[in-house]
This record gives C-alpha cells, structure tokens and sequence, in this order.
C-alpha cells in the first residue's frame, strides 16, 4: 500500500468517527425534553445525561493521551470506537434515568480513547504543510455530525422514540469499527517514543501512575462541583480538586517521569493562551443547542423533528466553513483567524441575550448561522496552531490536554444551565414551566455566555504568531 493510499484512508477513518461522535451528542440534545417526560425527571437531573459524558471524558483525557504516546495511538482509538457502539446499545434499553446517565459516563471513557488519539494520528499522516486542511476537514466532520445529529435526532425521536437514536448509534458504530479495524493502517499512530528508541524502562516505569491518579481525581472532583453550585458539597469538591491539582503540579516538578511531557511547557505562553481560549470558547457556545432545543418546544411550540431542522443551522455553516479555514490558517496567522471567529460568536451571543416568546424563528436561524461561521473560524485555526507548537512525540498528549479544556469547557457551560435551572426550575418538570421563567433563565445564561465569550476574545488576541513545529 502506497504512503499517500495510507493518508487518504487515515483522514477518511479519522473522519468518519469524528462524525459519528459529534452526532452522538447532537442527536441527545434534541430528545432532552421527550427524556424528561419519559422519566418523569426534573428540568435539573436531565443535564445530567450530558454532564456525566462530559465528566468522565475530562477526568480521563490526560492520562489516556499520555498512554497513547508510550504505546499504540490505533489500538487506543480502536478501543474507544467500540466502547462507543456498544454502549449505546446499553444506553438504549436503560429503564430509568440513573442507568442513562451510567451509560454515558461508560460513553465517556470511549470518548476520551478517541479524543486523546484522533488527531495525534491526523497530524503524523500528513506533511506539516497539510495540518490546516486536514484538520479542516476533520473539525468539518465534527459540524456535519452536529448538523444532522438534531434532523435526525429529532426525527426519531417523533417517530420512533429517543431509544431509536442510540440503536441507530450502535449498529453504525458496530460499522465503523470494521472499517476502521481494516482500514486505518497498521502503523497509524505506532508512536516512536515507544519504541526501542524511547525512554529507558518498562512501560509501567515510564508512566506516571501516581501523577494520572492525581489529576484524574482532581478533574473529577472540579468537574462535579462545578456542576453542583452553589451546594455546599460543592464548595467541598472544588476544594478538594484545587488541593489534589496543587499535589499534582508539585508532583510533576519532582518526578522524572512527568505526566506532562517538558514538550508542552516548551511551547510557551502561545500553548496555554490558545487552551485557555479553547475553554473559554465551547464554555460560551456549547450550551447553545441545549436552551434552543427547550425554547423551541417549550415556548414556541415546535415538535422535536421541527426544532431539529433550525438547530441545524449552526453546524451546517461551521461545516462549510471549517475547511476553507483550515486551508486560510496553512497560510496565514491562525491566532488572528480564531479572534475574529470568537468576536462573531461574542456579537451572535449578545443577540439570544434579548431572546423573548415573540423573537421569530428566522431571526433565530440568522444569529445560529452567524456564530457557526464564527466558531468555525475559530476552532480550526485554534487547533492547527497548537498541534503545531509541540513535537510528534508529543502530539497525542497535546490533543488530549486540546480536548480536555474543550471538555471542561463544555462542563462549564452545562454548569451554568444546572445553576440556573436549579434557581429557577427547582424540582419542577420543564414541561411544567411558566413561559416566562424559561425566557428569562435563557436570558440569563445567554448574557453569561456573551461575557465569557468577550474574555475568549481577549486571550485569543493576546498571542503572538507561532513558530511550528
């Protein structure tokens, strides 16, 4: 098999699960409202069922990504994929609230396998020239499974019910694991810093066990007492996660085996500026498609199909836009591209902070396409620029400590929904909920994300122009 046929068949490999994830997600939010009925949940439980994903795959990003690049970054995407297919299985026949919520923190673990790998075998398949576009057309499959994720979603679930979603996830995952498994080439992902030329030791000396517990158990505990305020067992969660962060900060100075490889702390001021800003964007954005799904067949009456083809609108754009970036950012300063992507999704969030029972639907459609011409201007840029800011080596973890405040920032927006509807819901149902508390909460919180968004931007600008790896 020819070196280009391996490429081509990687980003098409890569691709196609990047899509079946982000549908995954996507296809979940529409069907929060038919779950809650369901289960007869309330309003605040339901985050749950994206929380706990979101949870789990922050607690376990790092220390995967740094197993990645010691051993197989295929085997460990490999695993991942099949986690996701068979869990969704599960995830179909949960009879209550409790067991969905377990399955998507087993989801989790699947997640985190792919995302502490996916990119890192991206980037070693093709020449450092080609990182933008592929990486372009890697971010456009995340926005196409995000498109058709709410038309879908939401067509079955009128049609058939939420558990069809996940029948539907597992047999198409069962499928792309055999393609994948037959596929993705044998050496994609091999890491060389594994190898006979890597770091003296055993694979259990060369990792840092005691640094993984540590910061996996800090992220946990940060993550739920986020999730929790303003709790008093909250408050004792942050605590505690801030106490184990700083164990772990002090740890990986003294170890010589960090978890942390010195690759990343080599990358500068650049590195920790775009994760920031990564954070600060998917916690202003994420949450999005969750308050519209509620606000669209709460208060404007549609059905779940009907409210899927508006919410469509956002990721329809950031998959036509994303290549196009990826290229823009081969050639020109990928920090000022983000920048402006994040000062468009600021503008769009100040817009859905005036949002009211008589906003029409078609403005709604414009201020969605607005932010996903942003954010995909933003993401790919933001991800191109800090693959290239470390070495090989060290890209799987790269992608992993990428992906983890992506993550966390995804934790941070749902947090902000839980708060709020805590406040405001309380134990009620949200199929019981007066129309002006929904309004307003949605206000609310789309106030708070306009302002989180404008600090994004101010870090993305801060950054001066990369050298690349």
């Amino acid at each position: 098999m020819t070196p280009s046929r391996d490429r081509n068949l990687t980003v098409v490999v890569i691709v196609c699960c990047q899509f079946l994830n982000s549908f995954t997600g996507s296809a979940m939010n529409v069907s929060i409202p038919t779950i809650g009925a369901d289960f007869h949940s309330a309003a605040a439980d339901l985050g749950w069922i994206v929380t706990a994903y979101n949870m789990c795959t922050v607690a376990l990003l790092l220390p995967l990504g740094r197993f990645a690049d010691l051993t197989n970054r295929r085997v460990i995407y490999l695993t991942g994929l099949a986690i996701l297919a068979a869990v969704a299985e599960a995830a179909a026949w949960a009879p209550g609230l409790r067991s969905l919520i377990a399955a998507r923190v087993v989801q989790g673990l699947g997640a985190s396998c792919l995302f502490a790998s996916a990119q890192a075998i991206l980037v070693a398949a093709v020449p450092p020239e080609r990182r933008g576009r592929a990486i372009g057309w890697s971010t456009a499959a995340v926005y196409v499974g995000l498109s058709v994720g709410p038309v879908a979603g939401g067509f079955l679930t009128h049609h058939l019910g939420w558990r069809s979603i996940f029948h539907v996830i597992a047999v198409v995952g069962l499928v792309l694991v055999a393609f994948a498994t037959t596929q993705l080439p044998r050496d994609a992902g091999v890491t060389r810093s594994a190898g006979p030329g890597g770091p003296p030791g055993s694979l259990r000396d060369r990792l840092d066990l005691p640094g993984m517990a540590l910061v996996t158990a800090a992220a946990l505990l940060v993550t739920y007492g986020l999730t929790e305020l303003p709790a008093p067992l909250a408050l004792a969660a942050l605590t505690a996660g801030a106490i184990l962060l700083a164990l772990f900060i002090r740890h990986e100075r003294r170890t010589s085996t960090p978890l942390l490889s010195p690759g990343l702390w080599r990358a500068g001021p650049n590195f920790l500026l775009s994760n920031l800003s990564a954070l600060l964007s998917y916690a202003a954005t994420f949450a999005i498609s969750y308050l519209l799904a509620i606000y669209l067949q709460q208060v404007k009456g549609l059905g779940a199909d009907r409210s899927g083809l508006v919410l469509i609108t956002s990721p329809v754009v950031q998959a036509v836009v994303s290549p196009w970036a990826g290229r823009l950012a081969d050639r020109r300063s990928p920090f000022k591209l983000a920048s402006a992507g994040m000062a468009l999704c600021a503008a769009s969030l100040v817009v859905f902070a005036f949002l009211s029972p008589t906003t029409p639907v078609v403005l709604i459609v414009a201020v969605l396409a607005v932010i996903g011409f942003g954010f995909g201007l933003f993401a790919t840029p933001n991800t191109t620029a800090v693959m290239s800011m470390t070495p090989p080596a060290d890209h799987g973890l790269t992608n992993a400590f990428l992906s983890m405040t992506r993550n966390l920032g995804m934790v941070c927006s749902m947090a902000v929904i839980t708060i709020l509807v805590r406040a405001r819901f309380g134990a009620a149902e949200i199929a019981a909920a007066p129309v002006p508390v929904i309004t307003g909460t949605m206000r609310l919180a789309f106030a708070i994300f306009a302002g989180i968004c404008v600090v994004g931007v101010f870090t993305s600008m801060n950054r001066k122009s990369p050298d690349r790896v």
